[in-house]
């Protein structure tokens, strides 16, 4: 029998993925299933791309092209404006840096754009699922490949990724920087550690919410780097594009509205439920601000208790959903992290009990049961919601509209969290453990 030390030995090797370590016939069925994950995975996702649902047509990354290329010629960025038919008009969101990593674009045509991005958000996923795998369990490469196709091919149902890839959205490779930030370089000590974070905030801006990871984890290095490096990259932006840096940074910034109706119901934010509570009137500032701090204030007190159970994982998406809530608007295909919170959920939807045996986690039963409806269909077609207008009808079409949003409420009190299984505690976490499931 393997000893514990030999089995994490072994592990941590295959989870490396240096086939040339492995024996033959495991380097073959890790090729093997390897081959069979990508290929279920991009089957479910074109399958879910062309026939289930609205199909977006990369809606915003072709706005994004459009922009590129429209100030590329010689115009402001931020002039740019794509007719839409809910929101009157769209624009070039994010700041002058995004778009200065976005220029390549125009070089290339937008076919060939499109299937590049439909790539990435795969690889991504792919990274997503993989890294929150190997925080909770131990398992050769061949099997890793074939669970993570599984999940991936999953995950893709779910709306807010499904959305990623038909909007042709950015947010898989931002958590896919941040994720890969905290368990890779963070997890080895990495001078770089705190880079991607930056990046991300650079951007854009909700990201920065995981400032308040590093904050309550106490990695000081890394919150500098962040810091640091988010503020370079920003400076880049305004050496090559001064005038449209300024102008983002000191107006554009704070039109939360430049983005669409904030009563809309994919805005799932506290902003965008206030928006259809008091609707035709725009919500309360003072009202917003107060209740994006008290779900930051709750959202750190479990962040920190998963912390110290050393279940960095659960901090990180209790992180990810606290930023969509707080944040003044949250499209439904900003909520990435419904993936990464399905591993969690199904990590302790068992819990020990006191004669030895096991049972189902209420929590965990509760918000598997609700997301699987609420992530998986779309929302506001179910419903026969308007896209805007909620003034017309009643208060309890504004809370049918929230539903997601309550969901999100219920995950940052309710998402289990405990001690990773089979894994060995963060480094920054303490000896404390707190039991699965609490």
């Amino acid at each position: 029998m393997v000893g514990s030390g030999g089995l994490r030995s072994s592990a941590a090797r295959w989870l490396a993925l240096d086939l040339s370590q492995l024996g033959r016939d495991d380097r073959r069925r890790a090729i093997i299933g390897g081959s069979v994950m990508l290929f279920v995975a991009i089957a479910v996702a074109m399958l879910n791309y062309f026939l289930r649902g609205p199909n977006h047509d990369q809606y915003d990354l072709r706005i994004y092209y459009s922009a590129v290329t429209f100030w590329l010629d010689g115009n402001s960025l931020y002039d740019f404006a794509q007719p839409d038919p809910v929101n009157v008009s769209l624009g070039f969101t994010y700041p002058p840096i995004a778009a200065i990593l976005m220029a390549p674009m125009e070089l290339i045509p937008v076919g060939i754009v499109v299937v590049l991005h439909f790539v990435v958000l795969i690889a991504c996923s792919v990274v997503l699922a993989w890294l929150y795998l190997r925080h909770y369990w131990e398992l050769r490469p061949f099997q890793m490949f074939i669970v993570v196709g599984v999940v991936c091919a999953l995950g893709f149902l779910l709306q807010p990724i499904a959305q990623n890839i038909g909007f042709g959205q950015v947010n898989l490779l931002l958590a896919a920087l941040v994720v890969i930030d905290v368990l890779v370089l963070g997890g080895r000590g990495s001078r770089w550690f705190g880079v991607g974070i930056g990046l991300a905030m650079a951007l854009k801006l909700t990201p920065g919410i995981f400032l308040l990871l590093l904050v309550l984890d106490r990695r000081w290095r890394g919150l500098l780097t962040a810091v640091g490096s988010a503020a370079a990259v920003i400076a880049v932006g305004f050496a090559i594009n001064w005038s449209d840096s300024v102008r983002y940074y000191t107006d554009l910034i704070w039109e939360s509205d430049r983005v669409g109706f904030l009563d809309n119901p994919v805005n799932q934010s506290w902003n965008g439920t206030l928006a259809r509570l008091t609707a035709p009137e725009q919500p309360s500032r003072a009202l917003w601000l107060l209740g994006a701090l008290l779900v930051v204030a709750l959202g750190a007190v479990r962040i920190r208790r998963a912390l110290r159970a050393g279940d960095l994982v659960a901090a990180l998406t209790l992180t990810g959903f606290v930023g969509a809530l707080a944040s003044p608007v949250t499209w439904v295909h900003h909520i990435v992290w419904v993936l990464p919170a399905a591993i969690v959920l199904h990590r302790y939807f068992w819990v020990p009990t006191a004669d030895g045996g096991r049972r189902v986690s209420r929590r965990a039963l509760l918000l598997s049961a609700t997301g699987l409806f609420l992530w998986v269909f779309d929302i506001p077609s179910t419903f026969h919601l308007p896209d805007t207008g909620f003034e017309s009808l009643s208060l309890g079409s504004a809370v049918i509209a929230s539903q997601q949003f309550i969901w999100l409420v219920l995950a940052v009190i309710m998402l289990p969290i405990g001690a990773a299984a089979d894994r060995a505690p963060s480094r920054s976490s303490t000896t404390r453990v707190i039991h699965a499931g609490s």
